[in-house]
């Protein structure tokens, strides 16, 4: 449908179309599912309605090929699609977010060698081709090349190798970009080679770090074992300490009884204990003095 208008005479007026590229895209959704639910996307269509069209397309799903799924098995899909369009050639290129790489696609089937931007106009470009493939990167009456510049919004201009060379212009540019080339290779060693070189820095400081952190076990483990030993000296001091104490508290213990034992008995006969002490001190000294006597 490419316009509807409300008339007052006839009523509402619907124009189709059946040269419009958005025909194209409605066909690819009926035919293939993925189309339909927007895992495969249709980026650009330009269109030479009965005669060519080319259809870029982009994926959402990683493991999906767009390409191959437009085309479907045996090219069934399609195929579908052609004969819909009574026979119309159709050429599907993937889309991609690289602007030389999508312009290469673009002229397919021809191969390119190289994508140069142009300096003064970020929307022209120059494709170089080997010398033989010239011709079919034109296209019959310029409409590959007509096509593919629809498709990409680019300017394009097809040269073979041979033609690149002995242009100037094409040269100075191409020398300015192997210069900025070599630059940006030159910039990505040194950033390897720092890069390399931290992690051999970051390997010998871990070397160097670990027998020192091992040591540190070491001295640590061998702390602990000094500190259990002393420890345990210290508890059996402490218990032999403990020990004789209580040998001592048992030995005063045993007196102490004894000597509670007999101011027992003295206080049931209401005897003076110092006086029976003092009386049994005289016994104890005229033995001795008996004694002595005796020899």
């Amino acid at each position: 449908i490419n316009r509807v208008e409300d008339s007052s005479t006839r009523g509402p007026q619907i124009y189709v179309s059946r040269t419009s590229p958005e025909l194209v895209k409605r066909l690819f959704e009926q035919e293939v599912p993925e189309v339909y639910d927007g895992t495969v996307v249709i980026e650009s269509i330009a269109r030479e309605a009965g005669d060519r069209s080319k259809v870029a397309v982009r994926t959402t799903d990683p493991n999906l090929d767009p390409v191959g799924t437009l085309v479907g098995p045996r090219g069934s899909r399609v195929q579908a699609v052609v004969n819909e369009l009574n026979g119309e050639n159709m050429d599907i290129v993937e889309w991609v977010e690289d602007e030389a790489q999508y312009i290469a696609n673009a002229l397919n089937p021809a191969e390119v060698v190289d994508v140069i931007f142009s300096p003064e106009n970020d929307n022209e470009v120059t494709v170089i081709v080997p010398d033989y493939q010239l011709s079919l990167a034109i296209g019959k009456r310029g409409q590959n090349a007509r096509l593919a510049a629809k498709l990409t919004k680019f300017k394009i201009d097809i040269k073979s190798e041979t033609q690149a060379e002995n242009d100037p212009k094409l040269q100075a540019i191409l020398e300015e970009s192997a210069k900025y080339a070599d630059e940006d290779e030159a910039d990505q060693d040194q950033w390897d080679d720092d890069a390399e070189y931290n992690d051999a820095a970051d390997y010998l400081d871990d070397s160097q770090t670990q027998p020192a952190d091992d040591q540190a076990k070491t001295d640590q483990q061998k702390s602990g074992t000094e500190e259990a030993e002393s420890a345990s000296v210290s508890e059996t001091e402490v218990s032999s300490s403990s020990a004789s104490e209580q040998t001592e508290n048992k030995d005063l213990s045993a007196e102490e009884a004894k000597e509670a034992e007999d101011e027992f008995t003295a206080a049931l006969n209401n005897v003076d204990y110092q006086a029976i002490l003092k009386e049994k001190e005289e016994q104890d000294s005229q033995e001795k003095n008996k004694e002595k006597n005796k020899k």
